[in-house]
């Protein structure tokens, strides 16, 4: 199921970056260890150092691009980390719209038994609670959300942040079954949203 992980991997450029230069450690020993010697004639000494420098450039750009990946996703979720809360509601509703989801409605304010937003998909309907907090959501949004589901008449329940979810709701929606839509699910697709 879509969402349920907590964070992102953000490792992965740092290990990538971590990686080439492991390379070009190994590499530069190479030709350390050659020259000691004085086995390796200057042609190669040239390629080995040549191939050095082309890795180096190789990981400083590659580093670069990956840093500005993160800020651009980043920014496109900057906006709604300062709505309130109800605005948050009405933007999940227009992105749930853009995404395919049809009898999209929010639901009133208050008296909602924990759920945002009513949808459509493939033949599904979806209860929709919507967190818009700084904070990992808890497990009483998944609860609140599955009864609001039953008493709605909903086949499927979800849970929409802008931020991630604690263990605890992790492994509450896995028994329940209701989804989780973490700010990564949102980033994959915030690109559509205007």
């Amino acid at each position: 199921m879509r969402g349920k992980r907590k964070r992102q991997k953000k490792g992965t450029a740092l290990q990538v970056m971590i990686l080439i230069f492991l390379i070009i450690f190994v590499i530069w020993g190479i030709v350390s260890f050659l020259i000691f010697m004085q086995e390796a004639a200057p042609e190669k000494l040239t390629l080995l150092f040549t191939a050095m420098m082309a890795a180096c450039a190789l990981a400083a750009a590659y580093g670069a691009s990956q840093g500005q990946k993160e800020r651009a996703r980043a920014a496109r979720l900057a906006g709604i980390d300062n709505m309130a809360g109800r605005d948050f509601e009405f933007w999940c509703a227009r992105y749930l719209s853009q995404r395919g989801f049809s009898d999209v409605s929010v639901t009133r304010g208050s008296n909602d038994y924990g759920v945002d937003i009513l949808a459509s998909k493939d033949g599904e309907t979806y209860a929709v609670q919507c967190k818009r907090c700084s904070y990992p959501v808890s497990n009483k949004a998944v609860q609140e959300v599955y009864t609001g589901m039953q008493m709605y008449g909903c086949s499927l329940a979800a849970v929409m942040t802008n931020g991630y979810f604690s263990d605890a709701a992790v492994k509450t929606a896995e028994k329940v079954d209701v989804q989780l839509w973490d700010r990564d699910w949102l980033l994959d697709n915030a690109l559509r949203i205007k």
